[in-house]
């Protein structure tokens, strides 16, 4: 990622700049980083796995609310800005200051691993995810092959993990009491065994 301002800014700076750009960037403690582009699976992933939440949700009696990549995230604890592949809100959405575009309440947060960003999103970005108090539950997505980890909040900082691998599988949202077929999140991806086209909406 590339450092787009000269100097650091606040995060109220950021968004007011963000509102002007034609391209993504996220906010790291003062500096504005643009995102890189992404893959054609890393986009039909994400946009899999937000079509499949919404439907689960549609389907849930519960208040929860699915969001896509256009919706950012801050982090006061760390002063960050940034946006998920995907995110869930249960109940009313928390705005910083009384803005439409950055919330700060998601209970579930997902994001499609990348070779360049897979180390910070189980590292240092899923600790800043940690420092949200809403938060519960993130579940990373891989490209390049049909695996997908699920890490809960059960108490404190015991979290508990979940693997799912192959076409078969099916990875479970605790936050909601649902699963999500691999099926349905890897519809229309390119391996290298082939397409998977099938996606049971």
């Amino acid at each position: 990622m590339k450092d787009l301002a000269p100097k650091k800014i606040s995060f109220l700076e950021y968004l007011e700049l963000e509102e002007k750009s034609e391209s993504k960037h996220e906010f790291h403690d003062g500096f504005v980083w643009a995102m890189a582009g992404g893959t054609p699976n890393h986009s039909t992933i994400s946009g899999n796995i937000y079509a499949s939440l919404a439907l689960e949700l549609r389907n849930n009696s519960n208040k929860c609310r699915p969001f896509n990549s256009d919706l950012k995230i801050y982090i006061e604890s760390f002063n960050r800005g940034v946006y998920p592949d995907a995110m869930m809100v249960c109940g009313e959405l928390d705005y910083y200051s009384n803005r439409k575009d950055a919330i700060t309440n998601p209970k579930l947060i997902i994001e499609v691993l990348s070779p360049s960003t897979a180390a910070f999103d189980r590292g240092d970005k899923f600790r800043f995810y940690k420092s949200l108090p809403s938060f519960r539950e993130y579940i990373l997505i891989h490209q390049d092959q049909a695996f997908v980890e699920g890490y809960y909040w059960e108490d404190r900082e015991l979290w508990r993990i979940s693997h799912a691998i192959g076409w078969e599988e099916n990875i479970q949202i605790h936050s909601i009491g649902a699963e999500i077929s691999l099926k349905d999140i890897y519809a229309f991806i390119e391996f290298s065994g082939g397409v998977q086209r099938k996606m049971d909406l």
